[in-house]
């Protein structure tokens, strides 16, 4: 699994389709071009930490799901809203796009 592919991945799909897709404050948009691709690998270093293997897709999509949650709940302004459901479901999707297109290498 190739971690430059997975963060760079992030990076583009939070750029290019996140916030395009919901509107946020420029604060919240400079940190989410962060947070987004931390999060992708934080994801993958606790799935690989946990199951003392590369996790599969399924695996990944529940560990960036459970990260996202706390934010999620938290209830950051975006436009249009999304409930607590979508941001997760969104969040975990993206993530697994990113992870997936990292094991393509």
């Amino acid at each position: 699994m190739n971690i430059f592919v997975l963060i760079s991945v992030m990076f583009l799909i939070e750029h290019f389709v996140l916030l395009r897709l919901y509107r946020r404050s420029p604060t919240l948009q400079t940190i989410s071009l962060v947070v987004a691709p931390l999060m992708a690998l934080v994801g993958y270093l606790i799935a690989r930490a946990v199951l003392k293997r590369d996790p599969t897709l399924g695996e990944y999509f529940l560990v960036i799901a459970a990260l996202e949650l706390p934010l999620a709940l938290r209830g950051y302004e975006i436009k249009p809203d999304a409930k607590v459901w979508e941001r997760v479901l969104v969040a975990g999707t993206f993530g697994t796009v990113s992870y997936a297109a990292a094991q393509l290498q």
